[in-house]
């Protein structure tokens, strides 16, 4: 036996060996990271390391059989004994074990150290620490529905505590109430490795859970249990729960918000029941349900002035209500909104709710960066809640930071695989950040899910119209409205993409019927004024931007256009005040200071217009401010990198290249103007806006009007003498 031994590291066996392992290892991790890059499916990683097993014994009699010599290998024995380089070639190989061996480690730590991985969270029905809580069936009478939905909430989100295991959250999780399917199908849906499923039945005070957790790939029960208690005992029955499930799995609770929130303070149970009424009104997610779901939280509260999670679950539909009132209506909601945060948040700082409710404030009164912070710290509290991720992420994505955003949007999805809405969200990130291929695969993965989903058919319409596919664009967003004909604001998208494919006049009437429907609607007032000024038409859009910033002083749209009608009638000091009040309501308001720089550069006051230009929030107005400013100043060099930057970072530059030509108005550079309005007739979305500064100068130029003609549209009659930056 020691001579066999000796006679494999004598012929290099060993070495080979050794090479040959770390050379799988290496490829193994390296088709690991590469599969989902390149389309490779989820098996091609297992199915190479069974090649590679069933190759290795047949390596290992290569290299028992076989030197290698200059000549090439050649048989073990028809190499003379003098001649061997065995050893040579044994150094040789001990640097290329070396060089695999390292190269397989740096895999490995990419693999284990790149942004977004998180080993404790890995996805994946293979994956052992990931599990979804099945809808609990309601075994009691037809009203108990809702407390059995409410059971389950709370169980999805106790078990969010446990450290290192995935769960699946609540939106995904109820795709499956009362679903037939089998438990192998639910979790490969799903993606998880576990499900934990059970009934409850109520009978008056009495109270009979019974649960069963479960492995579905082989319908193996790993725990079960029932429990028969009374009413207010079912808080302690949510934690023994957790707590067996965590044994089960091998895992350990976290201590992460270990008050209980959902547990009324003084055990009210007539409160708790409000609040699982209120949140199964709330999460049915139909706006129409809303006010009931509020005045349920605030029957909780009544009952129970201390109770935390009533006030955090009133803010979210507060928020959502601010988001669909306008006017006085919308005040007083945000005045609610205001007073509820600041009652959860004296209640219980260190809730991850309550700092969601601080930033739904912030949100709601244009205070972006103040509310990411609020939302930040709410994720470091709950770093894995879907809702919170999601919230993040718009958050950043509003604030141009989408390449921060787009990883916390697909970890939300990850957790929540079936919530279309989370889908829709990680598009529009893909879309702001020029990533048009990925917004379209998400979208139609989303309505793979639910194909008449109306926010998915919305979405990928509105992507339609910004690649100036305006048919396809024009049939989503019909298919949206079928769907859910309340949406009157969504014919504001609808006009957009009719006036693409036939013109104005099509749109416009689009637009009247949106608010015969809705009279006084602010948002459908600012895209009439919008329209109006895209076309030229500055006194009629005067007139609607007027009539939507009356309906709602918070609308920002409408704010943006009466500066920019203003400005373009010349009355650069009332556009300035438009401006100034909108920002003095709402300080972080995107757009208005945009706005005060195309006054500031009319005026030729370059440091005015470089000052608004700094303190423009959003990204793309802010590089045309910035571009407009140094065009002011007549700084050529500063102005060509600044349209460079507009170039190289805008949304889809063919968006923006109706500003690019405004500046080059400005700048009084008719070929480069002509030049970029050349180029554009080459997109597919690009469509003239006549609302910029300077543009009107060219009003008589045979190219300038031969370009509007392209698009159905004719200079209007100038207003006032042509103006340009000085």
């Amino acid at each position: 036996m020691k001579g066999l031994l000796r006679e494999m590291r004598r012929r290099n066996v060993w070495r080979a060996m050794l090479l040959y392992l770390g050379a799988t290892w290496a490829l193994a991790q390296g088709i690991s990271e590469l599969a989902p890059a390149i389309g490779l499916p989820d098996w091609a990683p297992r199915a190479f390391l069974i090649a590679a097993a069933l190759g290795f014994p047949f390596w290992v009699a290569f290299a028992w059989l076989y030197e290698f010599t200059p000549e090439g290998f050649k048989r073990e024995r028809d190499v003379p004994e003098g001649e061997s380089i065995a050893r040579q070639t044994g150094r040789k190989l001990d640097y290329w074990i070396i060089a695999v061996l390292a190269l397989a480690v740096v895999l490995l730590l990419t693999d284990r150290l790149m942004p977004g991985h998180d080993a404790a969270v890995e996805a994946g029905p293979d994956d052992p620490r990931s599990i979804a809580v099945l809808p609990l069936s309601n075994a009691g009478g037809d009203d108990d529905g809702y407390f059995a939905d409410g059971l389950t909430e709370e169980m999805i989100s106790r078990l969010s505590r446990i450290d290192g295991l995935r769960v699946i959250a609540r939106t995904s999780a109820f795709e499956f109430k009362d679903s037939r399917l089998p438990r192998r199908e639910i979790a490969e849906r799903l993606g998880v490795a576990h499900l934990l499923e059970g009934t409850v039945r109520r009978h008056g005070d009495q109270l009979r859970i019974v649960v069963d957790l479960v492995r579905p790939d082989d319908g193996t029960s790993l725990w079960s249990e029932s429990y028969n208690r009374r009413l207010q005992d079912v808080f302690a029955v949510q934690a023994d729960i957790a707590q067996a499930v965590a044994r089960a799995l091998e895992l350990q609770l976290g201590t992460r918000d270990r008050v209980d929130h959902e547990r009324p303070p003084n055990g009210n149970m007539a409160a708790y029941e409000a609040l699982l009424r209120g949140r199964a009104k709330y999460q049915a997610l139909i706006i129409d349900d809303f006010p009931e779901a509020a005045r349920l939280y605030r029957e909780a509260i009544r009952l129970e002035p201390d109770y935390a999670m009533a006030y955090a679950e009133l803010a979210g539909v507060l928020a959502n209500l601010a988001r669909f009132r306008s006017g006085a209506e919308r005040q007083s909601t945000v005045d609610e909104l205001r007073d509820v945060a600041h009652r959860v948040m004296a209640l219980a700082p260190d809730f991850h709710g309550s700092h969601l409710a601080q930033g739904f404030v912030h949100a709601a009164l244009g205070e972006h960066e103040r509310a990411l912070a609020a939302y930040r710290r709410a994720l470091d509290l709950a770093p894995n809640d879907p809702r919170t991720l999601h919230n993040v992420a718009m958050k950043l994505g509003e604030l141009g930071r989408e390449e921060e955003a787009i990883p916390l949007s697909r970890r939300a999805v990850e957790l929540d695989p079936l919530n279309v809405n989370l889908r829709v969200t990680l598009a529009d990130l893909y879309q702001w950040n020029g990533q048009r291929d990925m917004a379209g695969e998400t979208l139609r993965e989303a309505l793979g899910i639910a194909p008449d989903h109306p926010n998915a058919l919305v979405g990928l319409g509105w992507l339609y119209y910004t690649t100036g596919q305006y048919d396809l664009a024009e049939s989503h967003i019909r298919r949206a409205l079928e769907v859910d004909p309340g949406r009157e604001a969504w014919k504001t998208f609808l006009a957009h993409a009719v006036v693409g494919a036939r013109g104005l006049e099509a749109g416009w009437r689009v637009l009247e019927e949106a608010l015969a429907a809705q009279p006084g609607h602010p948002a459908i007032l600012a895209t009439m004024a919008e329209q109006q000024l895209a076309h030229g038409n500055t006194a009629a859009a005067l007139e609607y931007a007027r009539r939507g910033l009356d309906a709602d002083p918070n609308q920002s749209t409408a704010a943006i256009m009466l500066a920019s009608a203003l400005s373009m009638l010349g009355h650069l000091d009332e556009a300035e005040q438009v401006a100034r009040n909108f920002l003095a309501r709402r300080p972080a308001a995107m757009g208005l200071h945009a706005a005060l720089a195309e006054v500031a550069a009319l005026r030729g006051d370059a440091d005015a217009a470089l000052a608004a230009a700094e303190a423009e929030p959003e990204a793309d107005s802010r590089r045309y401010a910035l571009a407009l400013a140094a065009a002011t100043a007549g700084e050529r060099a500063a102005t060509d990198r600044a349209l460079a930057t507009m170039r190289e970072e805008c949304n889809g530059y063919d968006l923006c290249l109706a500003n690019i030509a405004a500046v080059h108005a400005c700048l009084g550079d008719t070929a480069r103007l002509h030049a970029t309005l050349e180029e554009a007739e080459t997109t597919r979305s690009y469509r003239p806006f006549l609302g910029f500064p300077c543009l009107d100068r060219y009003y008589d130029d045979p190219r300038f009007i031969a370009h509007l003609a392209k698009y159905g549209m004719t200079p209007p009659a100038r207003l006032s003498p042509p103006r340009r930056a000085h």
